[in-house]
């Protein structure tokens, strides 16, 4: 008799514990659009070398993902747009949004001929720009956002990868001259 007691109020525990809504309460994001602390903050340049097995393993992923067939004999550079809690080009007026990405695809694909590289541009289902017109850009898949960029602290950002594995990763949007710094540093160049 004793079990049943505890086995009812262990029972209700249960019933209204799991009968609750189990959706979060999720509030929409409010976008910063101001080059302001906490944007610099979201600025962010991690670099490392990935090893040779991993590395033929990210490139032929990579592949797949991104439905290309590059045999990584150059260096890669992804340059990448994503939804954001910071992000300076996102406009309010969304007209503007539409000139972004090709101009950042204009930019990255200049950087094909200028240090002999194969580049991308790459944006997400969330981004501010995923309305807007650019050839040869490329809808992410969820691959290059679980792999390469998982946070969404800044909107843009770019990944080289060198043929030895050496990578940088930036979260930021203002980033073409450190990206052609990077690209000059390449002992290949």
């Amino acid at each position: 008799m004793k079990r049943l007691y505890f086995l009812i109020p262990f029972l209700t525990f249960l019933t209204i514990g799991f009968s609750q809504n189990s959706e979060p309460n999720i509030k929409p994001v409010k976008i910063n659009r101001k080059f302001n602390t906490d944007y610099k903050k979201s600025i962010e340049l991690t670099t490392g070398l990935i090893d040779s097995l991993c590395l033929i393993q990210f490139q032929s992923a990579l592949n797949k993902s991104l439905s290309i067939s590059n045999d990584f004999s150059k260096p890669i550079v992804i340059g990448y747009i994503q939804g954001g809690y910071n992000c300076i080009s996102n406009s309010k007026k969304t007209k503007y949004n539409g000139n972004i990405l090709s101009g950042y695809k204009k930019g990255i694909t200049q950087l094909e001929d200028d240090f002999n590289v194969d580049s991308y541009m790459i944006y997400t289902q969330n981004s501010h720009v995923k309305d807007s017109p650019c050839e040869g850009c490329i809808l992410d898949n969820a691959f290059i956002k679980a792999t390469i960029f998982p946070s969404d602290q800044n909107c843009m950002g770019f990944f080289v990868l060198f043929t030895d594995g050496t990578f940088y990763k930036y979260y930021g949007e203002d980033y073409f001259s450190i990206l052609t710094n990077i690209l000059k540093s390449n002992p290949n160049n």
